[in-house]
């Protein structure tokens, strides 16, 4: 017997195998229908109001949208010259960045529902604009930075308010 009529042979004992009662099993080739993803719940994104503040001084104000599982995120970045108001050559290849990030993610918390989980930080500047020796206006060269981490439950309509370094306020609403 060569290999090809051993395959056969085998071929026609997987097909002449009993199946167990109760149970129809397709000829070979064809597929059953099964769930499809048009039968499963879809995820529902929940919108979340979000407004930031630094010292009573609005920074971000707008809505997010998360999802079990499903996180989302804000980010914004500016870069400036490190000198204004300077003539001088050289004195512009530095820069002051003013970065924030924002990451809200939902997970399962058992019993607890669905828990928020926020993620924040700011980097900025620190100090005011000065000017130095050759008359140049400049902000230090260091910078500040504030994070708030927190998880909490934020059921539709609820409101939170997390509160960090630097006088930063964020506050929350689930639509």
């Amino acid at each position: 017997m060569n290999i090809f009529n051993g395959l056969i042979a085998l071929a026609s004992l997987a097909v002449t195998v009993a199946q167990p009662p109760g149970i129809e099993l397709p000829p070979p080739g064809v597929s059953t229908p099964s769930a499809s993803a048009d039968d499963a719940k879809p995820i529902e994104f929940k919108p979340i109001e979000v407004e930031i503040q630094q010292g009573g001084r609005l920074i971000w104000r707008g809505v997010l949208r998360t999802g079990p599982g499903v996180g989302t995120s804000f980010e914004q970045t500016s870069r400036e010259p490190y000198s204004l108001n300077c003539n001088q050559s050289g004195r512009f290849n530095r820069q002051l960045t003013n970065t924030i990030l924002l990451r809200i993610s939902e997970q399962s918390g058992g019993v607890q529902g669905r828990v928020t989980q926020v993620q924040f930080e700011w980097t900025r500047p620190n100090g005011p604009l000065r000017t130095d020796q050759q008359g140049c206006t400049v902000a230090a060269p260091d910078t500040l930075t504030a994070r708030i981490q927190s998880d909490l439950i934020l059921g539709p309509g609820q409101k939170a308010t997390l509160k960090g370094d630097g006088d930063v306020v964020i506050n929350l609403r689930r639509q």
